[in-house]
């Protein structure tokens, strides 16, 4: 199902067949966590009136078009950091969080200097993110918590807006990476998961978005994945619960949970990859 469409543009090809291009989402099982996208719609002409798909009376998710059919498919995105720059499909929160995102080492990394806002806040919180754009995906990243007080903490979110996210943390505890599924919904904040690794140094964190669920994994400097979560419910981040068009963002973040903080995280790589697409 097909649901907020708006903002429709007509167009005739060189053959005299007339379409609209429009924004809407997609629904499944009532619910959309990517937000408005760019849809595609028949159109026919009555006593010079536009129909939209004639006989149907709503948006298809997919369509037959005349012609040849080319299909690009982008089964990853990856970011090294090597160009010490952030690339243009990362978006920040209110700001470019200056000061706290830099760039550094031989291989490249992404450096995050905490800082007290959340992504609770309606701050400057440090954060960079991409536009969910998938139904099925991965997004994965290595983290060293570098200098981590108590209270601070950086890893992997899957942001709606202030009041609905869900995060990946590493903190530090006795010297040990501890890794917490912290889930935000209507505000409130409620940790789902958390062990101590009992292991310092790098880590890998990865979020697996399938539809409505989401699993939460971290890998051991030593090699190996290990579950931390599995099935958590994402409805809550969804347009019809959380409320706007523009749907979620997964990306990189680190804060002092709004006490001062001196310790940064360093990320080796941010990647997203597609399972499958509807």
């Amino acid at each position: 199902m097909v649901s907020c469409v708006g903002h429709g543009d007509m167009v005739e090809d060189k053959e005299g067949n007339w379409y609209m291009v429009v924004l809407g989402c997609r629904q499944e099982k009532g619910y959309t966590l990517k937000g408005r996208e760019t849809f595609l719609a028949k159109v026919s002409w009555e006593e010079d009136w536009p129909v939209v798909n004639p006989g149907k009376g709503a948006l298809e998710t997919r369509i037959k078009l005349p012609g040849k059919e080319e299909r690009e498919v982008v089964g990853e995105n990856f970011w090294d950091f090597k160009k010490k720059e952030l690339p243009m499909c990362f978006m920040t929160l209110r700001g470019p969080a200056e000061g706290c995102i830099s760039f550094g080492g031989e291989r490249g990394c992404l450096r995050m200097k905490t800082s007290p806002d959340t992504l609770k806040d309606l701050g400057n919180p440090v954060y960079a993110g991409v536009r969910l754009k998938y139904r099925a995906c991965t997004a994965e990243t290595e983290l060293t918590a570098c200098d981590f007080g108590e209270t601070e903490g950086a890893g992997l979110a899957l942001y709606q807006n202030n009041r609905a996210h869900i995060r990946l943390e590493v903190n530090i505890a006795k010297e040990n990476n501890l890794v917490k599924v912290i889930n935000c919904q209507n505000g409130e904040e409620r940790i789902l998961k958390e062990t101590d690794t009992g292991e310092r140094g790098r880590i890998g964190l990865r979020m697996k978005i399938t539809g409505l669920y989401c699993d939460f994994c971290w890998k051991s400097p030593k090699g190996g994945w290990h579950m931390l979560l599995q099935g958590a419910e994402l409805y809550h981040l969804s347009t019809e619960k959380a409320g706007g068009f523009t749907g979620c963002t997964v990306g990189m973040f680190a804060s002092s949970n709004r006490k001062p903080g001196h310790g940064y995280g360093e990320f080796s790589f941010f990647a997203v990859r597609v399972i499958h697409e509807l």
